[in-house]
């Protein structure tokens, strides 16, 4: 059944489990690793802090140091993996990865200049 902060409300509701069930669960997964917090209430108060410009103030510090834009990135991504109705949720290939892809080639050419420059 999973723990309750990371079940998808239409299943709780309607007992059917389709994969937007978890790309809600993917989306709070993602808040809690940008946060640090718990999962219980995260996505509102992510969502709170987007909406007012303090997004940089709830990122977890002891992750290391997030370039903002990325965190932001994720921080949208997340807020609409985790959306109320499965309709609006983004699609894994489609969307998500996307998103996920391009990141990650990003954060490996940073961290190959970074061991380059080491030298």
């Amino acid at each position: 059944m999973g723990t309750h902060a990371y079940i998808d409300p239409d299943f709780l509701a309607t007992g059917e489990l389709i994969p937007k069930s978890d790309i809600y669960s993917f989306g709070i997964l993602l808040l809690c690793l940008l946060t640090g917090k718990s999962a219980l209430g995260i996505s509102k108060e992510v969502k709170y802090a987007v909406d007012n410009g303090d997004l940089n103030a709830l990122l977890d510090p002891s992750a290391g140091n997030w370039p903002f834009v990325q965190a932001e990135q994720l921080a949208q991504l997340a807020l609409r993996c985790c959306d109320m109705n499965q309709r609006n949720r983004p699609d894994l290939e489609s969307d998500i990865w996307r998103v996920l892809v391009p990141m990650k080639a990003s954060c490996q050419h940073s961290t190959v200049i970074y061991i380059t420059s080491a030298f």
